[in-house]
């Protein structure tokens, strides 16, 4: 039912399709919802990233009314000259990020 409401709802936006359930690869597919129990969203959305990186997932759990969405984002930090001491502080907060 609820996968009905939500294509519905996709279908009635200009810019927006849904598409059959594919293989995640497929071309065109930019956004993957998908939805299931809040224990198991980030594990779900982490699957699919992990099959294709450029997705965006969006989660729909609590029968629809709670949505989250993944994504992999590289991010580029430059980090200027490197001392010893430097690069040990920036491998530690690396690690805490």
């Amino acid at each position: 039912m609820l996968r009905d409401i939500v294509a519905l709802l996709i279908d009635e936006q200009a810019d927006m399709q849904t598409l059959p359930p594919a293989d995640i690869n497929s071309p065109g597919i930019d956004v993957l919802l998908l939805a299931c129990d809040r224990e198991q969203a980030t594990e779900k959305a982490s699957e699919a990233l992990n099959r294709n990186p450029s997705l965006k997932v969006l989660t729909l759990t609590g029968n629809g009314r709670e949505a989250t969405v993944y994504e992999l984002r590289p991010r580029e930090q430059s980090l200027g000259t490197m001392s010893p001491e430097s690069l040990v502080d920036a491998i530690r907060e690396v690690v805490q990020c």
